[in-house]
């Protein structure tokens, strides 16, 4: 299982600047070796990927347009910088994994509801679903560095949603899936996997004359792994599920990327001028890839405090 925190990422401004540090026996504290920098925390960014099945399932337009609305209200409401990209299910097409079209993102469209779901809506269908195999292909980082490019956001908050009738019929294992998702950012809490889907267990428990729905333990799976949202295909009314895929999507910034690279031994941080310890509970890690302080738990700040560090460069 996975925390449950709801921090995002971003919106930093470093205002300090080098300083001497006090002595301390063994330690270089020449003025050329610390430095200090301090953020004001603000509302993170949020990436929301939608794979879908396509394959023949006009029913699922009329209520994912009636949800969709929940979800930007909930992110605009909060002010959330968010984006959302929409591929298909099927790795098979030679553009598998590549987003339907500009993603839409706050602020770019007066109708983004109505953009999203006619992405969708447009979609050619195929019948191979894969969520798993096709969220690795689109967050890849061949497509991040070409057609997928400016979509992802690291330091950000990120979800991906699967909707379709049918299982993940990939090669993908459920725990190496579910670890891939947790990994994608410093912190699992800001990562998640939904899915709008069929029921868990059953002979085809879904199956009626304007619906029907496979039963599709690996999605469950994955979604409880990852504190994802699980919506019922079957019901055709996801508006609930929506505004809390929403919610997910506000949070934080929880990682703070330093000026310099650091001594990770030497790093020193205090959120609205209380220490943090340096542990992955309740605390600080140093992300050392990307030079960055990562923000954990109850340590955490709320939008508008000052997170400061104090370190030593190599």
């Amino acid at each position: 299982m996975r925390p449950t925190s709801a921090a995002l990422v971003l919106t930093l401004a470093c205002v300090g600047a080098c300083s001497d540090a006090p002595v301390d026996s063994g330690v270089d504290t020449s003025a050329d070796s610390w430095r200090d920098e301090s953020f004001v925390a603000g509302r993170a960014s949020f990436d929301l990927l939608i794979v879908v099945d396509r394959s023949g399932h006009d029913q699922e337009v009329a209520p994912l347009s009636a949800a969709m609305p929940a979800l930007i209200s909930a992110l605009d409401d909060q002010a959330v910088d968010w984006q959302i990209g929409v591929t298909n299910v099927s790795p098979d097409p030679t553009d598998a994994g590549e987003l339907e079209g500009p993603f839409v993102r706050a602020g770019n469209s007066a109708t983004p509801a109505e953009d999203v779901v006619g992405q969708i809506d447009g979609m050619v269908p195929y019948s191979d679903e894969q969520p798993f195999a096709v969220s690795q292909i689109a967050l890849g980082e061949a497509l991040l560095s070409g057609a997928n490019a400016g979509f992802r956001r690291e330091g950000g908050r990120l979800a991906i949603l699967s909707i379709g009738n049918e299982d993940d019929q990939s090669t993908v294992g459920v725990d190496a899936f579910a670890s891939w998702v947790d990994e994608l950012e410093p912190d699992a809490a800001m990562t998640s996997f939904s899915a709008i889907t069929g029921p868990e267990e059953g002979l085809f428990p879904c199956n009626g004359d304007l619906v029907s729905a496979e039963p599709t333990p690996r999605l469950h799976a994955v979604v409880a792994a990852t504190g994802g949202v699980l919506m019922d295909y079957c019901a055709l009314d996801w508006v609930a599920g929506f505004a809390e895929l929403g919610a997910l999507g506000v949070g934080v910034q929880q990682v703070f990327p330093l000026a310099e690279a650091a001594d990770g031994a030497s790093l020193e941080v205090h959120v609205a001028e209380q220490a943090v310890a340096e542990r992955a509970s309740d605390g600080f890690t140093w992300d050392a890839g990307r030079a960055a302080v990562v923000l954990h738990g109850t340590a955490v700040p709320e939008v508008g405090d000052v997170v400061s560090v104090r370190y030593r460069t190599p």
